[in-house]
């Protein structure tokens, strides 16, 4: 195959798209997106494909800007090293609000109070698939393995009290993709089956008061 105007090595693809290089080699190798690998194993990328994935997977404007680890900023709201471990607004959506995720995925994602997810090496929105009825993104760990992460577990987490006693998320709405952390809410597992018996009755007055029992009682912990 000869290189033509259209496949770039991967670092003029991190220029030309901001995606990171080696991310840009994943993606190639995966056969994500088009291109070849050379006699010294480098990878040369279709640009234009490039672009249809990364047009697929961002649904956000602007993009975020690096300032390099640890600060970091969401539109033009920076983040530094002092404020890194508190949750911050997004510039980009209304009553939007990120937290890093700490522990084993080493601060390199964020997850946001309506169920977004960012990639802070890579610079991308994670486009979630769907397993059991749930939302779920790929997350690589600390060993460098990547699990399925359900997000409705890592909202609740993050901005939902009762995780330190209660083992259960609940979708208030009955939507499983609603991962807003208003539509949360965390519940022992007799809870869980005490508000799917009420749904299940039709006693919608009864369900609503049992949400708000639960939600104060939540707010303990």
């Amino acid at each position: 195959m000869e290189k033509t105007e259209k496949y770039k090595s991967t670092q003029e693809c991190e220029k030309l798209t901001g995606i990171k290089a080696r991310k840009v080699a994943e993606l190639c190798g995966g056969g994500e997106i088009d291109g070849y690998k050379t006699k010294s194993n480098t990878y040369m990328v279709n640009i234009d494909s490039l672009q249809e994935w990364q047009n697929k997977h961002l649904d956000y404007t602007p993009k975020p800007k690096f300032l390099g680890n640890p600060a970091l900023a969401f539109g033009d709201l920076e983040l530094d090293f002092d404020t890194y471990f508190k949750p911050i607004l997004s510039a980009n959506k209304d009553d939007e609000i990120f937290s890093p995720m700490r522990n084993e995925y080493q601060l390199r994602y964020w997850i946001a109070n309506n169920g977004r997810v960012f990639d802070s090496d890579v610079g991308i929105y994670l486009q979630p698939d769907i397993k059991n009825g749930y939302y779920y993104v790929n997350l690589k760990r600390n060993h460098n393995k990547y699990e399925h992460f359900y997000i409705h577990y890592g909202v609740a987490y993050y901005f939902c009290k009762g995780w330190l006693v209660k083992d259960e998320v609940h979708h208030i709405d009955k939507n499983p993709l609603n991962n807003h952390s208003k539509n949360l809410i965390w519940v022992t597992k007799a809870e869980h089956r005490e508000l799917h018996k009420l749904l299940k009755n039709g006693d919608k007055k009864g369900y609503r008061k049992r949400i708000r029992e639960i939600r104060k009682e939540n707010k303990k912990w």
